[in-house]
Order: C-alpha cells, then structure tokens, then sequence
C-alpha cells in the first residue's frame, strides 16, 4: 500500500497522516482509552493518555477530539501547580495544542468523522484561553502595582534592615509579574497591554533596554501608538541613549504635533547626538507653535554662536596662513551669523528679561556685534539681579568707555573695584576717567590703591 504523509507539528508531538500497512487499533478506541484514563483524575495516568493519543495520530493523522483533550490536559496540569516557571511550560503547550486544534479542523483533507464536533472544542478551548489570559494578567497587574508601591517604600527607607526587606520584596515581585503577564501574552499574544506591563516591570529596575523590548512589542498590537512611543523614547533617554529616543519621539510628534514640550525634548535628543541642523529646524517648529518659548529662542541663538565660532576659527587659520581675503570672508560671515544669534537672544530677552541667563546672552552678543546701548540695557537688568555679577559691571564698564561715555563708565568700573580690588587694569582706567572728567581726588584715590598694588 502507497503511504502519504502530512504533518501538523505541536509541542512535543508531530502529528502523521499515514495510510496503514499494518493492523491498528480503531481510532475510537484509542480515543476512548486515553478518556478514561483523564477521567480517573489520577494526574500519572495522564502519561498513559498521552501515549494512547500519539498512537492515534501516527495511526489516523490530526484528530480533533484528540487535540482538545491534549489541551485539556495542560489546563490540568497548570491547575495542579503553584511554580509559576511550571504554569508557563504548560500554556505554551496548551496554547499550541489549541493552534493545531484549528488547523485540523480547518483542513478539508482530514477525514470529516475526525473533525466532528471541531465548534464545540474550538469553542472550548478559546474560551479557556480568554479565561486564563484574563487570570494572568489581572494577577500581573496586581502584582506590578504593589511592586510600584514597595519600589516608593524602598526609595523612602533608611533603616538597613528596611532597604533590605524591600529589596527582596521587589525582586521577588518583578519575577512573579513578568511571568504572570508573560504568560498572558502566551494566551493572546495580540494584546498590547501584558507587553506595556512588563515593560514597566523592567523600568522600576531601570532595565530599560528590556523594558523597551516588550514596548516594541506592544507597539505593533495597538492602534493608540502614542500612549507606547512616548515611554519608549523616554526609556532610551533614561538609559543615556539620545540617538534612538529620537524615531519614537519623531513618531509620536508626528501624531501629536501641538506638543510643544516634547518637540522641544526632540531638538534635546538631536543635539545631544550631536545633529545640530535637525535640532534647529525643530527648535523652528516650536518657536512657530510658541513664539515665546525661550528655551527654543535660545537654543537657536547658541547654534548660531557656535556657528561664528567656527567662522572666527576659519578666519584665523587663512589669517595665520597669510591669505588675507580668505580671512576677511570668513569674519564677515562671523558677523553675520552673529546678526542672526543676537536676533534670537533679543527676541527671548523681550520675551523674558527677567531671565538672568538669557539677559547676559543678549548683552554679550549686543556688545560683540557693537551694539553697545542694547548691551548696556541688558546688563543693567542682569546687576540689578545679581549685584555681585562682575562680567555685569564691567560689561557696563566696558560698552560705555567705547563709546566715550566716560562719566557713565566710572560707576561701573567703581563696581569692578568693589568686587574685586585687585584688579590693576580696571584701577589705572578709573585714574585716567577721573583725570578726564576733572575728578581730582578720585583720581588720587585709586592712584594710592593702585601704587600699593604694585
């Protein structure tokens, strides 16, 4: 007789239709006998069942009833254990003998009379599925919720012995709740919420490498990506890697592309790897949603200086070189990307000149492109914040004297002195304003402090 062969494969067992060429046992039969020996309850017998039904499937191919009752049995099996590593063996199995239970009953080759009653053992068997999927993960989620609650007490502790019973606590529950909601997704591994759970299972390790594994997971089975993207680009981030927080932050800008405070975190992660052009372009994209978001105007304004530093650079290497024109290109680009960072400094300082960091920016960049009012306007708000700033006064000091303000240039230089009265350069130029402004004594006066210097 010519023998054909067709498998279905399942966990532990392949499954043989194969026309006989020797006496075999009906297929009721051995069917009827592996029952019996899964009604006794007696869970070593299960064995014997087992072998019953492999012989019926290598004598007669897939047969449904078979397959359920295979299904069954490791719903048994995981009910008889506490071990949870133990439960998670027996659903895979469970779950595969459910997955060929399908396949058989949906293969028109297989016989009809071993396909009978496929809708009731279908029926069965999914519905046992939903059933402990629900059980593990309502189990997990329960569970992650009191490791979240002993990870706030662990972080309150003081007392050693404390520390470490909830360092115990902690390990043991991150264990329990990636394996109950492992096994969930072994139930319906097309559910994005057990992946969301074990990834927060992992983030109160601070495992975020694994954490965003099983958010990349439950990133393909749900349709509210945003909710995932956000989290997985904030796990590279917490971990230190800026360079791939920014796909998932792109894509969750690009659903939610109002959310100024996370498009401000992406022109973040493009600077720290380091691409500056992107960074400004989406620092752009903010300003144009907030055109007073100071922290956008700013950066923008220190890409722009980094820029005239590397022209002033260009500009001295030819200088050095003794190419003159080369030199004198290169600083009239310096000048004009400076005209562009002085635009943002001073946007951001009408924007906020409260702002003490901002309004020496401004007033640096006001001074060096010979704006010397503009200069003088922004660092007088940064002493009045901060008296004790020196750069401040002898900015002052300094956009004054070059513009022959000589009476105004005292007061600030008389700051520098205050703060620093060592300060030999500053004390010969109050000598030479006092002289010019008929201010004899005071001319005296830190002529004496500048002979004791020396």
């Amino acid at each position: 007789m010519k023998r054909f062969v067709t498998t279905i494969l399942v966990t532990g067992l392949a499954i043989t239709v194969a026309g006989a060429a020797f006496a075999k046992k009906p297929a009721g039969a051995l069917i009827s006998s592996a029952k019996i020996a899964i009604v006794s309850g007696d869970i070593e017998r299960y064995a014997e069942a087992e072998d019953l039904l492999k012989e019926a499937f290598d004598s007669y191919g897939p047969i449904a009833e078979g397959l359920f009752l295979l299904n069954q049995m490791q719903v048994d099996y995981m009910e008889r254990t506490a071990d949870l590593d133990e439960k998670e063996a027996y659903a895979r199995k469970m779950i595969a003998y459910r997955d060929s239970l399908h396949m058989c009953c949906e293969n028109k080759d297989i016989k009809k009379k071993f396909r009978e009653d496929c809708d009731e053992y279908i029926d069965k068997a999914d519905s046992t599925a939903v059933k402990y999927w629900r059980e593990f993960f309502n189990v997990g989620v329960g569970q992650l919720d009191q490791l979240n609650k002993a990870s706030r007490n662990r972080r309150d502790a003081t007392d050693s012995a404390n520390i470490a019973f909830y360092d115990n606590q902690i390990a043991a529950l991150t264990d329990s709740t990636i394996t109950n909601l492992t096994i969930a997704t072994i139930f319906d591994p097309n559910d994005y919420r057990p992946y969301v759970g074990i990834s927060q299972a992992y983030e109160s390790q601070e495992n975020f490498d694994s954490a965003n594994v099983y958010l990349a997971k439950g990133l393909e089975y749900t349709e509210e990506k945003g909710n995932l993207l956000l989290p997985l680009a904030y796990n590279y981030i917490n971990g230190g890697d800026f360079c791939n927080a920014i796909s998932p932050l792109s894509q969750y800008m690009e659903l939610y592309p109002q959310d100024t405070a996370n498009l401000v975190n992406l022109a973040i992660c493009y600077n720290r790897c380091e691409k500056f052009d992107s960074a400004r372009m989406v620092y752009r994209d903010v300003i144009a949603l907030d055109p007073c978001n100071t922290d956008a105007l700013m950066s923008i304004g220190h890409y722009f200086n980094q820029q005239a530093r590397n022209a002033n650079d260009s500009s001295t290497y030819y200088r050095d070189a003794g190419e003159s024109a080369a030199a004198q290109k290169w600083m009239k680009q310096r000048t004009s990307i400076l005209d562009s960072s002085l635009y943002y400094f001073e946007t951001a300082y009408a924007c906020d000149s409260s702002d003490i960091g901002i309004a020496e920016q401004y007033g640096l960049i006001a001074f060096l492109q010979g704006k010397y009012d503009e200069s003088v306007r922004a660092y007088t708000q940064v002493v009045q914040l901060d008296p004790g700033n020196l750069d401040g006064w002898l900015t002052i000091g300094d956009a004054h004297l070059t513009q022959k303000q000589f009476a105004e240039a005292i007061p600030a230089y008389e700051k520098v002195i205050e703060l620093q009265p060592d300060n030999k350069e500053i004390l010969e130029r109050l000598v030479d304003l006092n002289k010019e402004e008929k201010h004899p004594k005071e001319a005296a006066k830190y002529q004496k402090m500048l002979d004791a210097l020396k």
